[in-house]
């Protein structure tokens, strides 16, 4: 089956979506949180502050912040790391790639800026570019348990690339190994079903976006890809719950998600009999 319209837009929507969400350490992440109530008086404040801020989505901010972090200190790895996934979300793609590629530069076992560089790639189609990042960042101290949930996230954004390469049982076995190492990766099992799509396998693929709903039960787009997969199997009635679901959770995708109804259903009529 071809991977159409929908699957290449959500597999690129996914890759932004998980580095957003993945990339950055945890602990200082909570420990920006609400932390500054004026100005920072130092680069690595400002650095907790735009971490902060990209929890919150804050992205200006977390821009503004991350910037003046390296005007105070230019060699400030985590700097970079930040204003690029801030960058990347705001589709400023050329941004993400200089910051994460001047990340590298400062501190070439820097396994986030990799992850980050991989997930770009992805979505400026350099597919081939972004399974090498994606590779680098797995070979990048896979040992410590801190980088657990970096290195599932690097499995994801490889097995992407790999993806929309049309490498889909590489994809499968990558999301596979990112599932192994983060059990509740709503992402991989996601990006696994799509690929189980694209090799005809819908039942299978139902049973990954269910585990990924259970993982995480706002991920509009799990609903959303379950909801196609039930219609191109001809469960009319769990689609149709599914579609109610997603859209709830994000009514932006509906042109998008319509499309693909309609030509599922078209195909549907049009199979030989």
């Amino acid at each position: 089956m071809k991977v159409n319209e929908l699957l290449l837009a959500l597999v690129s929507g996914i890759a932004i979506f998980q580095q957003s969400n993945n990339v950055g350490a945890a602990e200082s992440r909570t420990a920006g949180n609400g932390a500054f109530d004026s100005a920072p008086a130092d680069a690595d404040a400002y650095v907790l502050r735009s971490a902060a801020e990209l929890d919150r989505r804050d992205l200006d901010g977390a821009i503004a912040d991350s910037t003046r972090a390296i005007q105070l200190k230019p060699d400030d790895a985590a700097a970079y790391v930040n204003r690029g996934i801030a960058r990347q979300a705001q589709g400023d793609f050329d941004g993400a790639i200089a910051d994460s590629t001047k990340a590298i530069e400062l501190k070439p076992d820097d396994e986030e800026a990799y992850v980050l560089r991989c997930a770009v790639k992805i979505a400026q189609g350099d597919f081939n570019g972004a399974i090498a990042d994606g590779t680098k960042a797995m070979e990048l101290d896979p040992h410590l348990a801190v980088a657990c949930t970096n290195l599932s996230a690097s499995y994801t954004s490889r097995g992407l690339a790999f993806a929309k390469k049309g490498d889909l049982d590489r994809a499968i076995a990558d999301h596979t190994k990112a599932i192994e190492l983060d059990s509740d990766n709503a992402d991989a099992y996601t990006n696994r079903g799509l690929a189980r799509v694209g090799k005809g396998d819908f039942d299978r693929a139902i049973a990954d976006y269910t585990k990924a709903i259970k993982a995480d039960s706002k991920f509009s787009m799990a609903y959303a890809l379950r909801g196609i997969a039930q219609l191109s199997l001809g469960n009319d009635v769990d689609a149709q719950k599914d579609f109610d679901s997603a859209l709830k959770l994000e009514p932006k995708m509906k042109p998008i998600l319509e499309r693909q109804i309609q030509e599922v259903r078209e195909a549907r009529r049009n199979k030989p009999k």
